[in-house]
């Protein structure tokens, strides 16, 4: 699966797993007539119906622009991290909104940079688990359209 689009309505994931091949899966619920999980579209046959999605260890992006981990656009390390998190980008970066959720969604860290090669977060008060890293790049911090890419972080003490 290589991006997600929902509808008008209350959709939103609630929970978040991963397994040892560093495969993401997610859980909701959609209220809208139906949501995508590209290439796949599910239907609401009710007035909410709930989803289990994976996002593969190749490729975690959402956006008009697919950024896989192959084309090594977007680097974090190191991963597992123990007191410091470097994200380095493959070119100077315009704009960069950089937050870090736990796998509750609860906000942990959030940072802002422009014109950079890189961002380095202190990760030694965050506690040992599994964190989702959303840099949002160039335009699309104001703009649904640009660049928004999810990568998994695993943080050991």
């Amino acid at each position: 699966m290589g991006k997600w689009r929902g509808g008008g309505s209350n959709d939103f994931a609630n929970s978040v797993t991963t397994d040892a091949s560093g495969n993401v899966y997610f859980a909701g619920m959609f209220a809208s007539s139906n949501v995508t999980f590209s290439p796949t579209t599910l239907t609401n046959v009710g007035s909410g119906d709930m989803f289990v999605a994976k996002l593969d260890s190749t490729q975690l992006t959402v956006g008009n622009k697919e950024i896989t981990n192959n084309e090594n656009v977007i680097s974090l390390y190191p991963n597992p991290a123990t007191s410091n998190l470097t994200i380095a980008f493959a070119k100077t970066t315009k704009k960069v909104v950089l937050t870090i959720t736990d796998i509750t969604g609860k906000l942990i860290y959030t940072a802002t940079a422009s014109e950079t090669e890189k961002m380095n977060v202190t990760t030694s008060s965050f506690a040992e688990g599994v964190y989702i890293v959303k840099i949002q790049t160039d335009d699309s911090a104001s703009s649904p359209t640009g660049n928004v890419v999810y990568r998994k972080l695993i943080v050991q003490k």
